[in-house]
């Protein structure tokens, strides 16, 4: 499934949640950005660590917090169970 640049399509999801940590009590009244990227599997893990470079600094930059506050979660969905319209991505009529 493409999106219209030609590219697998992509969803960045940006919240702000409080992480429990047991280990780390720095944590307890601190509000960490978190960002949570959904994307079609397939992607090496050189792209997700420069992915997470850069994310993790601009929002450190934006946020006005430290990189250590930055947390990233990467969700690799299979294609079977991306569904766009009501049309999946593992559908072979499709255009890759």
């Amino acid at each position: 499934m493409s999106s219209p640049s030609g590219r697998s399509p992509t969803l960045i999801r940006l919240s702000v949640s409080e992480p429990v940590s047991l280990q780390d009590r720095r944590f307890k009244e601190k509000q960490m950005p978190v960002i949570r990227v959904d994307w079609l599997s397939g992607r090496s893990q050189e792209q997700k660590k420069e992915v997470a470079s850069v994310f993790t600094r601009e929002l450190a930059r934006i946020a006005k917090c430290g990189p250590d506050d930055v947390q990233i979660v990467f969700m690799d969905v299979e294609r079977k169970n991306w569904s766009v319209g009501g049309v999946f991505a593992e559908d072979p009529t499709l255009e890759k």
